[in-house]
């Protein structure tokens, strides 16, 4: 199982690409998480007659479907920041883009924009050496900057002064 979560304005010109190599790949199921801005209906012409891509409603529950995802898929989404402290490897398509660092960093793989994203997305699903790299690096990307949860967010939001109480320049 995968989920693309993207926002289809952004992703509308990877989408033939990524709907055919969702095809290619008759074993995955691909859960497309609606944007909130946006409908289903935004991507129906794209994944039109691909049987394995479903395209779920913006008030589908996302910690489940990462929860259940083995890959996330995504252009410019932080939720591939949350699958990586979940430990589930990000395919970012369409670089470069805002999540190009990581993919340099070596804890998400990637995809050039215009480029094929079969091979990218069959590395990450099925390939326990790539899947194994990244692991790794997420892991110590995660220590390095304090990514783990650890039940006092809260407390630390608290103490961050507020924009108002801030002197201006």
């Amino acid at each position: 199982l995968a989920v693309l979560t993207a926002k289809f304005s952004e992703i509308k010109d990877e989408m033939p690409r990524l709907a055919e190599a969702v095809a290619a790949l008759p074993n995955l199921r691909l859960i497309i998480k609606t944007h909130p801005a946006e409908t289903p209906a935004a991507y129906a012409a794209s994944i039109h007659g691909v049987v394995n891509i479903t395209v779920a409603p913006a008030d589908a529950d996302l910690a489940r479907l990462l929860a259940a995802a083995d890959a996330v898929v995504t252009m410019n989404s932080t939720v591939a920041l949350d699958a990586l402290t979940f430990g589930v490897p990000s395919l970012v398509v369409g670089l470069p883009n805002n999540l190009s660092p990581f993919v340099e960093a070596g804890v998400m793989a990637g995809a050039e924009a215009g480029g094929p994203i079969a091979p990218a997305l069959g590395r990450l699903l099925y390939d326990r050496q790539v899947r194994s790299s990244l692991a790794a690096a997420a892991e110590v990307f995660i220590d390095r900057f304090g990514m783990r949860p650890d039940g006092h967010a809260a407390a630390r939001a608290g103490e961050v002064p507020s924009f108002a109480s801030r002197p201006s320049r």
